[in-house]
């Protein structure tokens, strides 16, 4: 499968989408990304269901995205690029993904981390926390952030103790740490870096 040619196909098929990469995802979003992503493996590719909040302190990943429910693998002499991007848009999750009137806001995306697998990890409790920030509940997401603390892995204790003395100046000081990374993340996402 010729990655160039279904990034093509895609661009063809969705002007508005934009691709960075394996990624693919909606032009008009604001605080998180909706789209698909095509993990290339030797023996074909997995096809994901791909949400991505840009405020995320730990930069792009896919904590939030899930392989998609039915014909998520499709193996390298299984379809031609043609039909492998047709195939990809007449998943369910696509089209929820590219068809749905409005992007996803932050009250959906606490709606949607709230039923996903993503709170099991306590990186997604801490994106929970941010994302509970720029809900307008501050109180709420110090509630969160105290209790994350022993939980962390090594790796995020810096950007939890960032978050948290941001939060403890003000909600305006946490909304531009997490403006800031929104930035960062767009700029990985814009130059492919991820």
């Amino acid at each position: 499968m010729k990655k160039r040619t279904i990034s093509r196909l895609m661009q063809e098929r969705l002007p508005d989408v934009q691709n960075s990469g394996v990624y693919f995802f909606r032009g008009d979003f604001d605080w998180v990304l909706r789209g698909v992503v095509l993990e290339y493996v030797p023996r074909g590719v997995y096809i994901w269901d791909f949400v991505f909040p840009l405020f995320d302190l730990k930069g792009p990943n896919l904590l939030y995205s899930e392989r998609v429910a039915d014909g998520a693998f499709v193996g390298k002499e299984q379809m031609s690029e043609a039909e492998l991007v047709d195939h990809v848009l007449g998943l369910p999750e696509a089209v929820n993904a590219f068809g749905a009137k409005e992007v996803m806001s932050i009250s959906d995306f606490r709606q949607y981390l709230g039923q996903s697998n993503a709170l099991l990890n306590a990186h997604g409790q801490l994106i929970q926390a941010a994302a509970t920030i720029l809900a307008g509940h501050p109180a709420e997401a110090a509630s969160m952030l105290d209790g994350l603390g022993s939980k962390l892995h090594p790796s995020d204790i810096e950007s939890w103790g960032r978050l948290r003395a941001a939060l403890a100046t003000g909600p305006e000081a946490a909304i531009g740490l997490l403006e800031q990374r929104r930035v960062e993340n767009l700029h990985a996402f814009e130059q492919g870096d991820c």
